[in-house]
Formats: structure tokens, C-alpha cells, sequence
């Protein structure tokens, strides 16, 4: 719960960037693969902020996988933890060359952890809770790296 009152601080505090933000961002389309559904509420309260209304979710990898398939988007955002026969970055894996993949993470910090995400192909990792600086930041820097 503290990661939830975090997040929903943090939202409600850069609420003042809306308007510009939404501007250059309402055509994006964004994947979340989360199973937390608390976290996923908090995610795309923040994604509303930065101004994204083209979000879809999915709780696990073989979903995820299913949707990149039939759906173009501009950004996956990842958990690591998932449930089910993959992880996120098994997941990340699999779909590389569909979408730009930026991994979230609260608990899975450690070296071995890391390296897996170095040899994914992914686009960042923002660790849980994130403010949504580092959001912003992270999603531009994704952009910028395949601005395609």
C-alpha cells in the first residue's frame, strides 16, 4: 500500500503538466503487462497524466505476446515478476523487434536480475515506486533511442 500512496501522491503533484504533455503524447499506444491490478492502477493514472489515452493491459506474458501480435504499440511497459509460465523478461525475449519494452520493477534488484535485462533488448528499467519524472523521462528516452 505504500507504493500505492506513493504514486498516487506523485500523480496528483505534477498534475500541472497535463496540458502540455497530453499534446505529444495522446496518439502513443502503450502496453502494460502487470499482475498486480494495484499497480496497474497506479501505473496508468500516471501514464493519464503525461497525457496517454491509448493504453491496453494484460496480466500475463503469453497474453502480452498475444496482443504485440495484433496490436502495434509504441511502448511495453513490463513487469518482471509475472505469474505464469513466463517472467517479463522471458516475455521481452520473445517479442523483441514488436515493441519498444521498458521493464518495472519494486522487488527484483539484484545482479543476476540485471544482467538478464542487459541481454533482453529492452529500452530501460524503472524501479517501483517511480515518480513521474522518471516515467516521463524513461519513455522519452525509448523514443529517442528508436524513434520509429
Amino acid at each position: 500500500m505504500i507504493v500505492s500512496y506513493n504514486l498516487t501522491f506523485i500523480a496528483k503533484k505534477y498534475a500541472y503538466l497535463g496540458p502540455y504533455l497530453k499534446t505529444t503524447m495522446k496518439n502513443r499506444t502503450i502496453l502494460i503487462v502487470e499482475d498486480n491490478l494495484i499497480d496497474f492502477e497506479l501505473l496508468k493514472k500516471i501514464l493519464d497524466q503525461l497525457g496517454y489515452q491509448n493504453i491496453m493491459h494484460v496480466t500475463n506474458g503469453m497474453d502480452a505476446l498475444a496482443k504485440v501480435r495484433e496490436t502495434s504499440f509504441d511502448i511495453v511497459l513490463m513487469d518482471i515478476g509475472l505469474e505464469g509460465k513466463l517472467d517479463g523478461i522471458e516475455t521481452s525475449k520473445l517479442m523483441e523487434g514488436m515493441s519498444r519494452v521498458i521493464f518495472t520493477s519494486g522487488m527484483h534488484k539484484d545482479g543476476e536480475t540485471f544482467k538478464r535485462i542487459a541481454n533482453s533488448g529492452s529500452y530501460g528499467f524503472i524501479s517501483k515506486p517511480f515518480t513521474l519524472q522518471q516515467m516521463r523521462d524513461a519513455l522519452e528516452n525509448a523514443y529517442e533511442q528508436n524513434p520509429n
